[in-house]
């Protein structure tokens, strides 16, 4: 099997009718490691390898909420090391499947919905101690901060006209060490971390900037499951639900604010599949999101040449 490395992934961008705006998908769910976690697992990888007890046993443990257990599986397994994976009970299948299948050792843990993080991490530190390995804490890392600059110059390379740029949050690193880097050549970006209405906070990282997240918007359940079902329905594209969220959160505020000239990029950083995690739930449509987005998209969009058309947007 070959595991490839990083990749140039593609972007997808969407006119707003009646206005000179734009809003864009990052899609770094293309990664091979299926995520934009691929690029913060090279940078665990990297702190392992220069480990030199973590070098000499090729062993270590670390804790995910599943996007950079796949990525950090796939990287682990290429560089000839073996990765005990502490993750919640509530891992999806697939993830689960897959991890199986690089045969790195899984610990589920039922995690404390209030602190899911500290819960996590209590129980990688307990294996790491019992196994007597190197104990890496991914979310408290420079390296893996900076491993999200490639991805703000790729969004330059693709999007100079960028204004805004919306990413969900879980510990921020994704947002803002994108954000970072595009701040640091452009100077000038509107920062919005998105989140489910439910949310009570975000789990802050000793590493992460959050100076500059400008706003926060939030959605609703009902707004992320049409949103995805929209541009599953109309463009082929299969987002996880709090990418949905954020893209919805993207239009909603261009229009609401009756910007212009705005260009939002969206991180698309996971994808979703439909039947398992939308329909299954039985979740209804929200109407008035669809008719929004049907009537201001209006199946207008552009893609970088290393995306190929779906049928849908053939001729637009």
């Amino acid at each position: 099997m070959i595991y490839p490395s990083q990749t140039n992934t593609p972007v997808m961008k969407f006119g707003l009718t009646g206005k000179d705006s734009m809003i864009s998908l990052k899609l770094d769910y293309l990664q091979y490691g299926g995520s934009v976690k691929s690029r913060a697992a090279r940078a665990v990888m990297s702190k392992a390898k220069s480990c030199e007890k973590c070098s000499m046993s090729k062993e270590f443990v670390t804790w995910s909420y599943g996007n950079l257990a796949v990525a950090l599986a796939m990287a682990a397994k290429k560089e000839g090391y073996t990765c005990h994976m502490v993750v919640p009970d509530w891992l999806c299948h697939d993830q689960l499947a897959v991890l199986r299948a690089l045969e790195m050792p899984v610990v589920r843990v039922s995690t404390d919905s209030r602190s899911p993080k500290a819960c996590l991490q209590r129980v990688a530190s307990e294996v790491a101690f019992e196994r007597k390995v190197v104990f890496i804490n991914q979310s408290n890392t420079e390296e893996a901060i900076r491993a999200y600059h490639s991805l703000g110059e790729e969004i330059l390379a693709e999007s100079n006209e960028i204004t805004s740029l919306y990413g969900t949050v879980g510990i921020g690193g994704s947002l803002c060490g994108t954000a970072e880097r595009i701040v640091d050549i452009r100077r000038s970006l509107n920062v919005v971390a998105t989140k489910h209405e439910d949310d009570t906070c975000f789990e802050l990282s000793n590493h992460t900037n959050w100076q500059l997240v400008q706003s926060v918007s939030t959605y609703s359940t009902r707004n992320s499951y049409t949103t995805a079902l929209f541009l599953h329905s109309l463009f082929g594209l299969r987002v996880a639900f709090c990418v949905a969220g954020s893209f919805y959160c993207a239009v909603y505020n261009t229009l609401n604010k009756n910007l212009q000239n705005e260009h939002c990029v969206v991180i698309a950083g996971s994808s979703g599949d439909l039947t398992m995690e939308y329909e299954s739930k039985h979740f209804e449509l929200d109407m008035e999101t669809w008719n929004m987005l049907e009537k201001n998209i209006a199946n207008r969009c552009q893609f970088s040449n290393s995306l190929p058309k779906p049928a849908s947007c053939v001729g637009k």
